[in-house]
């Protein structure tokens, strides 16, 4: 049960950073898809929750389970938005460099920042 408590107050907090990063973020992200793809930023309901779900998936198994240090939530969130952030500038010739970075790092920060969070959360339940 402390696993499936824990795990849902991580996913919970990594859900609630990520709405807060796409609302401040969302001109500079919407730009960069026109950028690219020549065409409005449309999100695909399917793909969304299939996203989060292997988001659940990796907070289970990678954090919450081998009971990963904060230094490592970071890290897997800063992996995989580097390797999204990577595969899209090979992709696309204009992909934003800065972007990038600021995704990369967000990415990090969110991890780690919900990992701690719902930690403390899931300690007063």
């Amino acid at each position: 049960m402390k696993v499936l408590v824990q795990s849902a107050m991580i996913f919970l907090c990594f859900f609630i950073i990520d709405r807060i990063y796409l609302t401040v973020m969302g001109q500079r992200i919407q730009l960069q898809v026109l950028t690219v793809q020549h065409s409005p930023l449309h999100k695909k309901q399917l793909a969304t929750l299939l996203l989060n779900l292997v988001a659940l998936v990796a907070i289970v198994f990678l954090i919450v389970l081998p009971r990963a240090r904060l230094i490592d939530a970071f890290c897997l969130g800063a992996i995989i938005h580097g390797t999204v952030n990577f595969t899209n500038m090979a992709l696309f010739d204009n992909w934003d460099k800065t972007l990038t970075l600021i995704d990369i790092l967000f990415g990090g920060v969110q991890m780690a920042s919900a990992t701690y969070l719902g930690r403390i959360l899931a300690s007063k339940i």
